[in-house]
């Protein structure tokens, strides 16, 4: 019974049309949609023209060696997972291609199984890929977003990371302090830098003590 994976599109580059034909009914099964290259051109050309979610590429091909197809895919898309699948078992080899960016390297005659647990794997890590991106995508516009608010509003923000290993009032504690901040307190981004002790160095000092302590048991979560 087939897989649902009917939505991955592989890319198959091999030249031995007796192993094309055995994974090609392979991979039809477990519900992927696959493409056939021959050569380095073919599949160069194909890789150019179409988007894939994985390739499983012969390093032997007739006209040329199929690390210039993977450079081609690092180049185009390093996220793209490739599956090597050769007679090329060298170690030179095996190492060259896991350089250049194959996430897997399994040798003829292959083993089904560990071939389609590699594409399975290969095709998880895309996709994480792809969450990342997509995640990434969306705080950067969540980031600009709030920018524009700080920007128009007449309140003021400031931000801060305690350090691991280090108090909150540790010097090289990362603090920043919104533009208008500054400005309600009177004084310019030259006066008042992003450093925790623009802050710390204003205090009065029979207060000190006291926002101290009540800042140090607020960050340690022993008051609300």
């Amino acid at each position: 019974m087939a897989t649902t994976t009917t939505h991955y599109s592989v890319l198959l580059v091999e030249d031995n049309q007796d192993l094309v034909i055995g994974l090609q009914d392979l991979l039809r099964h477990d519900g992927y949609a696959v493409t056939v290259a021959g050569t380095v051109a073919g599949a160069i050309e194909l890789v150019r023209a179409h988007r894939f979610n994985a390739i499983i590429l012969d390093l032997g091909l007739p006209d040329g060696d199929g690390l210039d197809v993977l450079k081609e895919i690092q180049r185009r898309d390093p996220s793209l997972p490739v599956v090597i699948v050769t007679a090329h078992i060298s170690r030179d080899r095996t190492v060259g291609s896991l350089t250049e960016g194959a996430y897997a390297y399994l040798t003829k005659p292959y083993d089904r199984d560990e071939l389609r647990h590699t594409l399975r794997r290969a095709l998880g890590v895309k996709e994480l890929a792809a969450k990342v991106e997509r995640t990434e995508h969306l705080l950067n516009e969540s980031e600009e977003r709030l920018e524009l608010v700080i920007q128009g509003s007449n309140d003021g923000f400031w931000d801060g990371r305690v350090l691991p290993n280090e108090p909150w009032s540790s010097p090289h504690t990362p603090v920043w302090w919104s533009p208008r901040v500054k400005t309600m307190l009177g004084y310019t981004d030259e006066e008042f830098p992003d450093v925790l002790e623009s802050w710390t160095s204003r205090l009065h000092p029979e207060d000190t003590d006291r926002v101290f302590a009540a800042l140090t048991a607020h960050i340690d979560r022993r008051v609300p």
